[in-house]
């Protein structure tokens, strides 16, 4: 797999199936939203977490070799912005691998949807996208796709940048 699963996710999917199906069971969810991978780096100084918004960071251009975002495109309502911004503060040729959300389809297309829908009524989903949707934000945004793979309602994707 391209991507490995944010850390944090088995709190995120605990405390949304005891809302969908109205558990009263108490869940551990993090207060802050790095506090559970800030203490997995905190004996290693040369790793600094930080948080900010990804239309427009403080980090000087062509600062990484690569950007490496799962599971957040869908969270972006300004997504154009973010892309244009990821373009800036990558390196000429640089690298990211990123993954979209993609429109439910097939077997449990329906649980998905009732997901989907719990996500935008919290703040946490923007919109899942079509995969040609996901090809036109990179190209617009000038990344050369490298690699692309659906996997279930995922399109995980390698590209690089583009002049």
């Amino acid at each position: 797999s391209l991507f490995s699963s944010h850390s944090c996710s088995e709190n995120l999917l605990a405390a949304l199936a005891s809302e969908l199906f109205e558990s009263s069971q108490d869940l551990p969810v993090p207060a802050e939203p790095l506090d559970c991978e800030n203490d997995k780096f905190e004996k290693n100084k040369s790793i600094h977490l930080s948080l900010g918004d990804v239309g427009g960071t403080n980090f000087p251009s062509a600062f990484f070799d690569s950007i490496n975002m799962a599971n957040a495109v869908h969270c972006f309502d300004k997504v154009d912005e973010a892309f244009t911004e990821m373009h800036r503060v990558i390196t000429d040729n640089g690298t990211i691998a990123i993954n979209f959300l993609l429109y439910p389809e097939g077997r449990f297309s329906n649980l998905a949807k009732k997901i989907n829908a719990w996500g935008m009524k919290k703040g946490i989903l923007y919109t899942p996208y079509q995969e040609h949707e996901c090809i036109s934000i990179l190209e617009k945004n000038h990344f050369e796709i490298v690699e692309s793979k659906k996997i279930g309602n995922c399109l995980y994707v390698i590209a690089k940048k583009s002049a």
